[in-house]
């Protein structure tokens, strides 16, 4: 609401009855005070008149704190002084509230131009909603204690300067005059703020406004630089400004970076001047580039820019894959800010946790400590389709990295990774594809342990890497010639025979009688000694004469050939010497006739010599043995 000032054109806030009604209360209060006063006075405006104060009146004190009110006192001492009744209505003996529309009786000229469009309810048309008649001087109400809050369709307004919210608006406001506002120039109190690098060509700037509204804070205009740089053209992206982190920090605002009111670029502050003072850039003290934070931030787009600014000066293209934080490839092995001493490269292990517990903890074997990571990928070539031969001979080749093995391999085991699956790289161990799946002929017939082709092969040249012996060490011992190379009999993945022994013993297959053609009855097949005695077999056969013969059954029989008898051979060839008695009777030089050749005592029953002497059937009939009378012992 207005109060007006002695002059009556200026304008004042201040809080004041809110509507009609309140500034009826407010004056119902005061009045009778007045009105009692005025009596006493004989009148505001007549000095010469008597008072007709009754001692019930309110007194001297009322009176002159009345009295005392800046526009009471100017009305009543003015060069036409007022009278009571010029404002006040009195009735029975008694001043009412003053109406302000009696104000404009003498005030014409101090028309409501400012608060006209006011609606009448709202009170602000009332004269006494600015203008203050108990205050002790003359002064008008603070707009802001009206304006404050919003009014209808008047919004609400903000101090143009918060430190003094009490500020005269008269600055720019005629309550009383046509037109009501003229604004001052802002340099007119501002003539102290120099503004820079907002006068360049094509740039349109309609001065403080362009940025600063005037019913609120000065720092409000900093949200407002986007309204200009991204109109007709994109001139600052929109990630200029961000806010990261939980504490709310980042670029928050355009005067972080630029100064309020001074917008050259040599006036812009600089990144380590009061922010980033402890950042240190990856290399530079090697690299000029890098100790400007500009080098790689773009000053407008300082996140999004790193990932692009690298290959701006780097033409390599790493092919690793993107960093999941940064969502770049070059800065999750390189780390921008890592601070002073910091490796140019993090180790790769920081990342592959789940491959080993450091760079040199992936390729190895119980044998040898592996080697670095970079020795199979190669810095910004990752990647590998496979593992090439050629990569891999890079360590198991003819030079081979310290403490590795050397590798030669058969023709068709050239590629590695046939056999050894892509794991192998940080997990060297035998081959993981099984063999049978390319040597599906012999894994389909191997027996027991030689299922495990490396457990003779070896896998790279696939030649027998371990003698039969290392496992068949019992048979390797009693192995004799030809027969100490195993292979001449088995096959080596079945085991078994894989020829028979007449394939080596034709000979001895070939002469062999019909129940000695298996071999292995009385050979052993490694020590080929005869393992069986004959007797085993001939039982019947181990008794008679010739038990105890010299050379045992080979002196008269052989089991094959081709050494030994191929037949029996004659009795004389041992009994050589002439025999006794009837053995020299030409009758009786088939030795066979009387003697077994297993057996023991000749045959000596007459039935034995009457199958020569059958003339001799009725000779002594009763005998039971001719030798008791015909001797084969004597000389006769």
């Amino acid at each position: 609401m207005l109060y007006c000032s002695n002059d009556d054109t200026t304008c004042h806030h201040t809080q004041a009855p809110q509507s009609r009604f309140a500034a009826h209360v407010w004056t119902l209060r005061v009045l009778p005070v007045l009105a009692g006063t005025l009596v006493a006075l004989g009148g505001c405006g007549n000095k010469t008149r008597k008072s007709t104060a009754t001692k019930g009146d309110r007194g001297s004190s009322s009176v002159k704190r009345i009295r005392a009110t800046a526009l009471h006192a100017a009305h009543a001492n003015a060069a036409k002084p007022v009278a009571c009744e010029g404002c006040h209505e009195k009735l029975a003996g008694q001043y009412l509230p003053a109406k302000s529309w009696r104000c404009t009786n003498c005030h014409k000229n101090e028309r409501l131009a400012l608060h006209a469009a006011a609606s009448e309810a709202s009170g602000a048309r009332e004269c006494f909603s600015c203008h203050d008649f108990t205050a002790t001087k003359i002064k008008s109400t603070a707009c802001i204690s009206c304006h404050a809050k919003q009014r209808g369709t008047v919004r609400a307004i903000t101090p143009h300067d918060p430190k003094h919210p009490q500020e005269d608006c008269t600055g720019c406001h005629r309550a009383h005059k046509t037109p009501s506002l003229v604004r001052k120039k802002c340099e007119s109190c501002h003539d102290k703020e120099v503004v820079t690098g907002h006068a360049k060509p094509g740039i349109q700037i309609r001065g403080c406004a362009s940025c600063h509204g005037y019913h609120e804070k000065a720092s409000v205009a900093s949200t407002r630089c986007t309204n200009c740089h991204r109109q007709s053209r994109q001139l600052v992206s929109k990630h200029a400004t961000f806010t990261k982190g939980k504490q709310g920090k980042g670029h928050v605002k355009c005067v972080t970076c630029h100064r309020e009111h001074h917008f050259f670029k040599t006036e812009v502050i600089g990144c380590r001047a009061q922010c980033h003072q402890n950042v240190v850039a990856i290399a530079e003290d090697k690299v000029e580039k890098h100790r400007g934070c500009i080098g790689c931030h773009d000053k407008h787009d300082v996140l999004g820019s790193p990932a692009k600014s690298c290959v701006t000066c780097h033409e390599v293209v790493p092919n690793h894959p993107k960093d999941p934080k940064s969502h770049t490839r070059c800065i999750g092995c390189h780390p921008p800010h890592a601070g002073r001493g910091a490796p140019l490269a993090v180790s790769c292990t920081s990342c592959h946790k789940k491959k080993a517990s450091s760079d040199r903890g992936l390729h190895q074997s119980y044998k040898h400590r592996g080697p670095s990571c970079r020795n199979c990928h190669k810095p910004h070539a990752f990647a590998l389709s496979s593992a090439r031969p050629s990569l891999c001979r890079s360590c198991h080749g003819e030079k081979p990295f310290p403490n590795a093995p050397v590798i030669r391999t058969y023709v068709k085991h050239s590629n590695c990774i046939k056999c050894h699956t892509a794991k192998v790289a940080h997990k060297p161990s035998g081959p993981k594809v099984a063999c049978g799946s390319c040597h599906m002929d012999k894994a389909a017939v191997a027996f027991r342990d030689h299922k495990y082709c490396t457990n003779c092969h070896d896998p790279h040249t696939t030649k027998q890497q371990r003698p039969c012996g290392s496992c068949h060490k019992k048979q390797a011992r009693i192995a004799r010639g030809q027969h100490r190379k195993c292979r001449n009999c088995h096959e080596p993945h079945s085991t078994h025979q894989r020829k028979p022994c007449s394939g080596c013993h034709p000979t001895e297959a070939r002469t062999a009688p019909l129940k000695h053609k298996q071999c292995q009855n009385c050979h052993d097949k490694h020590s080929t000694v005869v393992k069986r005695p004959c007797g085993s077999c001939h039982k019947s056969r181990t008794t008679g004469i010739h038990r105890n013969v010299p050379g045992s059954c080979m002196s008269c029989h052989r089991p094959h050939g081709p050494k030994g008898h191929a037949q029996k051979p004659a009795c004389r060839s041992c009994h050589n010497k002439p025999l006794p008695a009837l053995h020299a009777s030409s009758g009786h030089r088939k030795c066979t006739k009387c003697h077994r050749s297993h057996g023991g005592q000749p045959y000596r029953s007459p039935a034995t010599c009457r199958g020569c002497h059958t003339d001799r059937k009725n000779h002594e009939p009763a005998a039971t043995s001719c030798i008791g009378c015909h001797s084969f012992g004597g000389t006769k």
